[in-house]
């Protein structure tokens, strides 16, 4: 008969300890890293946006140049001679916005440019950027670039900033 007596192996009470272990550095390590995942997705968020105004300033070139083929007015569009507001959507049909176009069908991203012509010069120009993504909002109103403080960024809540609040309209033009 065999003994299992010289049989060398670890014991429950030891691999129980180890998982205790392991339970704790991966608690101590998620406790660092989601504030960071967090910061990074939100500057991603920011980044987008920035690219938004960007874009927006790429169409009203092409509209100063006359390569843009100007839609008619409608949630996507409106303009007069001192205001144009221009959806991300319609940007990124037009291939100007780097985002697939899928992304504005399911609801979770919306947002537009709103630009207001400043001063005499045709060429000087301040952007206002409304969107959002599923997890944050920006309605940046001073014409600067976004970043990434709360009052630039803030929580997506859809009760507050509903969908229609993401769509050109006559108000954003002054009309």
């Amino acid at each position: 008969m065999k003994t299992f007596k010289d049989k060398k192996g670890f014991t429950l009470i030891e691999l129980l300890a180890v998982i205790v272990v392991l339970a704790i550095v991966t608690a101590l390590a998620m406790t660092t890293m989601l504030p960071l995942m967090n910061k990074a997705i939100k500057n991603g968020f920011v980044d987008e946006a920035n690219a938004a105004r960007e874009t927006a300033s790429d169409v009203m070139t092409l509209i100063g140049i006359g390569s843009f083929d100007e839609p008619e007015a409608g949630p996507d569009y409106q303009s007069n001679d001192n205001k144009t507001c221009i959806s991300l959507k319609l940007m990124a049909e037009r291939g100007l916005y780097e985002k697939d176009i899928e992304y504005f069908t399911n609801g979770d991203y919306a947002g537009k440019v709103i630009i207001t012509k400043s001063g005499e010069s045709s060429n000087n120009y301040t952007y206002k950027v409304v969107m959002h993504n599923d997890r944050y909002y920006t309605g940046k109103t001073d014409g600067g670039k976004v970043t990434d403080s709360d009052d630039d960024v803030k929580n997506y809540d859809k009760t507050t900033y509903p969908d229609t609040t993401f769509n050109c309209t006559t108000n954003d033009i002054g009309d």
